[in-house]
């Protein structure tokens, strides 16, 4: 048996499409239940408006431009999901304030987020490099509406890509908490618990009884709006 084999094997069984595709809605949900969504266009409706301003040419170079947004996305989906494992056992083994404070910012954000760091990365760089090359022959073929509708693609897809990395990150990082817990003694994960919620507060899935009622107070006034606006109609 080929160690190094199986253990490829292990990743492409473990990273694939039904994972990144339950990732994605995840981030959709997300989106939808804090309003995010309710007052701009999804991105499926956004790619839709777009494709039906496109002739058939310039179809298929979206199809060619969504191709390669979604090969990058399969990349992250790793890269994050492997930092957040290292996170966790770093958390637990090591004495490391800066990483504890900001974990996903250090190891993910300023890794692939950010130039040039992300150039040290040559794969995930160069499938960037080449969704920007096909967006911009596109940008070059399209009138004004239909530029300003791919802008807006590109923006939904920029967004899904940071939710990816989110999900990954924090599904890597749980990975390793339930690693620990099922081989560390009983309640071995108990001396994390404040490193956890910073982890999971500087990524948004936890948040401060100030920030729940800034949030409900803000939904609580776009939904007047809302009301509002369909009464004055």
């Amino acid at each position: 048996m080929n160690i190094k084999n199986e253990l490829e094997a292990m990743n492409e069984r473990m990273f694939t499409d039904e994972l990144l595709d339950k990732i994605l809605a995840a981030h959709r949900n997300e989106l939808v239940n804090t309003g995010f969504e309710t007052g701009e266009q999804s991105c499926a409706e956004t790619e839709q408006a777009l494709a039906a301003m496109l002739t058939e040419g310039q179809r298929k170079r979206l199809a060619e431009v969504e191709a390669a947004h979604l090969d990058s996305l399969k990349y992250a989906l790793k890269f994050s999901f492997t930092r957040g494992v290292y996170v966790g056992f770093n958390q637990y083994f090591a004495d490391d304030e800066d990483a504890d404070k900001r974990p996903f910012e250090q190891f993910v954000g300023e890794a692939i987020l950010r130039d040039p760091e992300t150039q040290r990365y040559s794969v995930y760089y160069e499938k960037r490099k080449h969704v920007n090359e096909l967006l911009a022959d596109l940008h070059g073929q399209l009138g004004e509406t239909a530029d300003e509708q791919l802008t807006s693609a590109e923006i939904a897809w920029d967004d899904g890509a940071c939710g990816t990395l989110r999900y990954a990150f924090y599904m890597g990082y749980r990975y390793a908490l339930s690693i620990i817990e099922e081989v560390a003694p009983l309640g071995g994960t108990l001396d994390l618990i404040g490193k956890t919620l910073m982890t999971e507060h500087e990524l948004g899935f936890t948040q401060t009884r100030l920030e729940q009622e800034q949030r409900e107070q803000n939904e609580m006034v776009r939904r007047r709006h809302v009301g509002a606006f369909l009464l004055s109609l």
